[in-house]
């Protein structure tokens, strides 16, 4: 496990899309008659609660790991719902019609009122239970980092996995929870817009990931490389290696219909979320080992393409059933 290229991911996309989802919650904690070190103070309470609720909840699904997997179907219908959610806080942020504000989550109302009637020294209290509730809440990458964690089936390493992934996030949150509450109404206006933009971009790359993992893919892979199956002793034997830039090596292989297929599947030293293979008609997902092939044997029955992807729907390829 690559914890650094885990950081990363946290930095870059999950932040982002952690942010569209939990942002009302961090602002939560900043009244505005807070001063700007009592600002600073509740959003470093905030955040560091909520690496610790995540870190938590790594140890608990590596414990269930061996036990609890979602299928794909279901990630990839939580992404395809999040995707919507996100799209929908994009639209009532830009002001495109009043039905999109049910879309802005609110902490409950007791915790609103807390919230109003604590003084500034007051405030750590709220903000780091508003750091927990971030678990109720997480957004599509969250997700695929949670179920890479499920999938290791060990607790430290789920807990390991979580951490890393919420400490790249953290950097995206402060920035631009800090910089929204220095800014001015004018041009914090624009910045909102600007974040709006974003998300719709994203909310578009990941209900994208969400067919993919539902086991629908609009679009054939990339840089297609297609290899023909090799029959040995009646059965399909069929190679992918796995890599961190382009997915997998072929992303295309033609299979016989009702030949039995033996697919063995080498980490080739990939560490990214390439690593969890998944098959979502088939309801394979499974995470490669790195020193030996993840093997999956299944029967084609009907003609047409079997997709495949990793956990967070960012490689595809495709078996071709002839």
């Amino acid at each position: 496990m690559n914890y650094w290229i885990i950081f990363f991911t946290g930095l870059t996309t999950g932040g982002l899309s952690c942010l569209a989802l939990q942002g009302g919650l961090l602002t939560s904690t900043m009244v505005e008659s807070q001063t700007k070190s009592a600002r600073i103070r509740s959003i470093i309470l905030f955040l560091i609660s909520k690496l610790t609720a995540y870190t938590i909840l790594g140890l608990i699904l590596g414990f269930l790991g061996e036990v609890f997997t979602l299928s794909p179907k279901v990630l990839g219908g939580l992404n395809i719902f999040i995707a919507l959610f996100m799209l929908g806080v994009a639209l009532e942020t830009l002001k495109v019609h009043p039905i999109f504000k049910f879309f802005l989550l609110q902490p409950p109302k007791f915790l609103r009122r807390l919230i109003f009637k604590q003084e500034n020294e007051k405030s750590s209290f709220t903000a780091i239970i508003l750091g927990i509730f971030t678990v109720l809440i997480p957004c599509g990458v969250t997700q695929a980092m949670m179920a890479l964690a499920v999938s290791t089936g060990r607790p430290l390493v789920g807990a390991t996995t979580m951490f890393f992934f919420i400490l790249g996030t953290i950097p995206v949150f402060f920035i631009l929870a800090y910089f929204a509450s220095e800014i001015g109404e004018k041009f914090k206006n624009i910045f909102y817009k600007i974040v709006a933009v974003f998300l719709i971009i994203l909310s578009i790359y990941t209900f994208n990931h969400g067919l993919r993992l539902s086991g629908i893919n609009l679009s054939t892979p990339k840089n297609s490389i297609s290899r023909n199956s090799v029959i040995d002793d009646n059965t399909q034997k069929v190679t992918i290696k796995l890599d961190n830039k382009i997915g997998y090596t072929p992303n295309s292989i033609i299979l016989k219909k009702d030949v039995p297929v033996e697919l063995s599947v080498y980490a080739n030293s990939a560490t990214t979320c390439v690593r969890v293979f998944v098959i979502p008609s088939l309801k394979v997902n499974k995470v490669v080992p790195e020193k030996e092939p993840l093997i999956i044997k299944f029967t084609p029955t009907k003609l047409g393409k079997i997709p495949f992807t990793c956990s967070m729907g960012m490689y595809q390829g495709e078996f071709v059933v002839e």
